[in-house]
């Protein structure tokens, strides 16, 4: 079969039914849906054995202790059959028609040489399902390859995944970008497409809150990032994917002063500011000190996202790290 759609499921009453219904409704049907339930309490594990005995592509795995979205998805990959691998979260969505779009894109491609992973856009959307925004692929070869980032804009070559033996991390966050990183590695064969296939829904049961409570679950978190981007740094020849590796892991860096921690107490934005600090400087250390950073070459992500970064590293660099703690409490204020 073409695809085997990946999803976790935890707890999931509340948007399941839309995240299935938009697999399960596609008009292209060469592909298998395999669900972990990982360790469900509220209902979803009777959703999905109805669900399972209705639709033959349905494969459930019930797992009876909750592990992580990681240990989740690393179970269904290891029990997929398709040529390609696609995920999707529970409270998420495909839209209409994306596994054909999909599937024609990678069969064109298939006449010369077929894509290991492909990229395409995806909508921000409310509760409702009502669009915020559309993100279509901004960035093409290295500077795509090395900021996938998020599983769900992508399909990838299932035999990439586990002749490599790549897995998501267990027991941590940011599982989306390790991984990602760790597929980088093996290939370089990446193409994008402008659609919009899929849709991320915003809303009050996202895993975004309450993140420094997260990180002291999974401390390992801190620096997981950081190091899985200095492997790939010390894995490849080429001067400018360095770079573009190095400029990842400072973006990740930036993304949490600014990002997930703006809106936090003083005291913990400090804590987390000073605690990534010393992982960057742990694993790039030679780097921030033997290198600049510019703002026009690569070209990476939008002008105003490299203009933070590249703003961002000057203050703290020039003016010290005394400077940017104050800086980064008013941020969010």
């Amino acid at each position: 079969m073409k695809f085997s759609v990946i999803m976790p499921a935890y707890n999931g009453m509340h948007y399941i039914d839309a995240a299935a219904t938009s697999v399960l409704s596609q008009s292209y049907a060469d592909f298998e849906y395999i669900i972990t339930d990982d360790g469900s309490t509220d209902g979803t594990r009777d959703y999905l054995e109805k669900l399972s005995k209705k639709d033959a592509r349905v494969k459930v795995i019930f797992l009876e202790k909750n592990g992580g979205i990681g240990n989740a998805r690393n179970t269904a990959i290891h029990a997929a059959n398709g040529e390609y691998l696609l995920f999707i979260d529970q409270d998420d969505f495909f839209v209409d028609g994306a596994f054909n779009m999909l599937a024609s894109r990678l069969g064109a491609e298939a006449a010369a040489k077929s894509a290991d992973v492909m990229c395409f856009g995806m909508n921000r959307v409310r509760e409702d399902g009502s669009l915020i925004q559309a993100f279509s692929p901004e960035l093409s070869g290295s500077a795509l390859r090395w900021d996938l980032c998020t599983v769900w804009t992508y399909a990838v070559r299932r035999s990439i995944v586990v002749d490599n033996g790549i897995e998501f991390p267990v027991d941590s966050m940011n599982e989306d970008m390790i991984f990602s990183l760790r597929l980088a590695r093996y290939t370089d064969r990446i193409e994008c497409m402008d659609e919009c296939l899929y849709s991320h829904r915003i809303n009050e049961f996202s895993t975004s809150n309450n993140m420094s409570v997260k990180f002291d679950r999974y401390p390992d978190s801190r620096r997981l990032v950081f190091e899985e981007c200095r492997n790939a740094y010390d894995a490849v020849d080429s001067a400018s994917d360095k770079k573009l590796i190095f400029l990842t892991a400072l973006a990740y860096y930036y993304s949490i002063q600014f990002g997930i921690f703006r809106k936090d107490a003083p005291d913990t934005k400090l804590k987390e500011y000073r605690l990534h600090r010393q992982a960057l400087e742990e694993y790039f250390g030679d780097y921030l000190h033997g290198h600049s950073v510019t703002l026009f070459r690569p070209k990476c992500r939008r002008f105003i996202y490299r203009l933070v970064v590249w703003v961002s590293y000057r203050m703290e660099k020039y003016l010290g790290q005394a400077f940017f703690e104050k800086f980064i409490l008013l941020m969010g204020r």
